[in-house]
């Protein structure tokens, strides 16, 4: 879940939860986007229309005078990519943001502090982000089992793993109860004793018991001069998938989603740091989950899928930094 902050006109700002930065695009900016850099600093961006002139007045943004048309996104930047805000930053960018403005401040008109209502924001609620970053920074080593949140036309939207076998028995029933619609799945063989429910309870969306297994994950990455950190493009991409090389192979959890690779592979810490570079745009990520295999081109929005590739990539030459990380 990607936390970003919602700016409308007229409205103060509010925090809202994402299944990605490319979904909150698409859903809040109208139109083609574009990234700015009005804040002084490069790990914090302001996504919103090029159509500027066509959109409604929102803000000035800084004391250099930018202004702002449309609805926009404050965002965090790890180099070129787009990823969340920390609960800290989301605060700060709000109180910064906190009034909303006319377009004639000149003219005595001060606009009304209007909060937005919960039911028509973007995004998901807090409360429900919260929840699920809390989870999320939880140590997965022990992790009694996971729960499918379902979208419409039971397609999975999230994926949420639990160490606490009573929290986890508590949101599945509290997500029956409401309604919400959740396929759970307990890893038997990581209880002490099994699972019990009361013999009424019934899963409309079904219940599973399965082994904890890892999936494999493999990451390319390229030094072409007209490739490396550079947006997807059919024709360059066709031309250089051939001096694609593999640099890593690791396991990723069934819950674990791009951005998660993502952002393993930015940490100061991340694997095999020493002999290849941080993920970034233009990198692609294979992955291998129920029994599918997809290529994902890394863009600064989002992940362009790139299956066509699969040949060329699985005949790829290992980096040194690969035959070195097995």
């Amino acid at each position: 879940m990607t936390r970003l902050l919602v700016v409308e006109p007229g409205y103060c700002p509010y925090q809202a939860g994402f299944s990605s930065a490319a979904t909150a695009v698409s859903e809040v900016i109208e139109g083609e986007s574009q990234i700015l850099k009005p804040f002084g600093t490069p790990r914090i961006g302001l996504i919103c229309s090029k159509a500027q002139s066509r959109l409604k007045y929102n803000r000035q943004v800084n004391d250099e005078g930018i202004t702002v048309r449309g609805r926009f996104l404050i965002c965090g930047l790890n180099g070129d990519k787009v990823v969340g805000l920390s609960k800290d930053q989301a605060d700060r960018y709000s109180r910064l943001l906190f009034l909303p403005q006319v377009e004639d401040m000149a003219s005595g008109e001060l606009p009304a502090a209007k909060v937005r209502p919960q039911d028509e924001r973007y995004g998901n609620k807090l409360s429900f982000l919260g929840k699920v970053g809390k989870i999320m920074e939880e140590k997965t080593d022990k992790v009694v089992g996971y729960i499918e949140y379902l979208g419409a036309g039971g397609i999975i939207g999230e994926i949420v793993p639990y160490t606490s076998v009573e929290k986890f028995k508590d949101e599945i029933l509290d997500s029956l109860d409401c309604g919400r619609p959740v396929t759970p799945v307990v890893f038997s063989d990581e209880l002490d004793e099994p699972l019990q429910f009361d013999s009424d309870t019934y899963f409309p969306w079904g219940f599973r018991s399965e082994k904890r297994v890892q999936i494999p994950y493999e990451i390319y990455q390229t030094n072409r001069r007209d490739l490396v950190f550079m947006e997807y493009s059919p024709a360059r991409l066709a031309a250089g998938a051939k001096d694609y090389e593999l640099v890593y192979k690791g396991q990723m959890e069934r819950w674990e989603t791009l951005d998660s690779i993502y952002s393993r592979h930015n940490r100061d810490d991340r694997p095999n740091a020493k002999s290849m570079r941080s993920v970034s745009v233009s990198d692609i990520i294979v992955t291998h989950k129920d029994n599918e295999t997809h290529a994902f081109y890394v863009q600064p929005i989002g992940y362009k899928q790139v299956d066509n590739l699969l040949p060329e990539l699985e005949n790829a030459t290992p980096s040194k930094a690969e035959q070195h990380e097995r």
